[in-house]
């Protein structure tokens, strides 16, 4: 591993402040609202920093298929080929606090793993990791329900991260269906952050 200097998160808004803190105290993390708020940099990049550290093992990262188009999984190529490009902001922003040799070493040793939702769903999490789980607006709910069911102690934090409004289902998605159920029952370990369009950090 590099020893270099890896710049602590600064939260931008009071809504990315919470956010961090609700990252670093939850074993469940939601994060719902506008593209460019920092959803999946601020989890990326923090479970960059846990990895380095080596207060944990491995990086999880999923989205569904489903929005990809029905014949995505069946073109050529690995799921990590197939959701590279989807994934690249985020596996951009580890590689920028691994440092790149040490981000290639735990690419080509699966440390950091790209899976698709579907595929995801009913694995057990014990180790200690984090799941960074985008896009999650597509889910499906027994997909996300499957998700949160499986997290053992090891896990150090699963985020949920996705934007309700660009949800490809009719009525409610699993996303806003979560965080109902979360909110209604006031789940333990669980923090929820709403970002509006004033919480955008993207330039104009």
């Amino acid at each position: 591993k590099d020893q270099r200097f890896i710049p602590p998160l600064q939260a931008k808004t009071a809504t990315q402040k919470q956010y961090l803190g609700d990252l670093s105290n939850n074993k469940i993390v939601v994060a719902s609202g506008h593209a460019g708020c920092g959803k999946s940099y601020c989890a990326s990049y923090y479970a960059a920093q846990l990895l380095a550290s080596g207060e944990i093992e491995k990086i999880y990262i999923t989205r569904p298929y489903s929005h990809l188009g029905n014949d995505y999984g069946a073109t050529p190529g690995t799921d990590f080929e197939k959701l590279y490009p989807f994934c690249r902001p985020m596996l951009d922003n580890i590689k920028k606090v691994l440092g790149a040799a040490y981000y290639d070493y735990c690419i080509e040793k699966e440390i950091i793993e790209i899976s698709p939702t579907e595929k995801i769903q009913g694995r057990s999490f014990d180790e200690p990791c984090v799941l960074l789980a985008d896009e999650m607006q597509n889910a499906t709910k027994p997909q996300i329900l499957s998700i949160v069911t499986r997290i053992g102690d090891g896990v150090k934090f699963l985020a949920l991260m996705g934007d309700p409004r660009q949800s490809i289902h009719q009525g409610e998605n699993a996303l806003d269906w979560i965080t109902a159920f979360f909110e209604r029952n006031n789940i333990k370990d669980v923090g929820i952050t709403h970002f509006s369009e004033r919480d955008c950090v993207r330039s104009g």
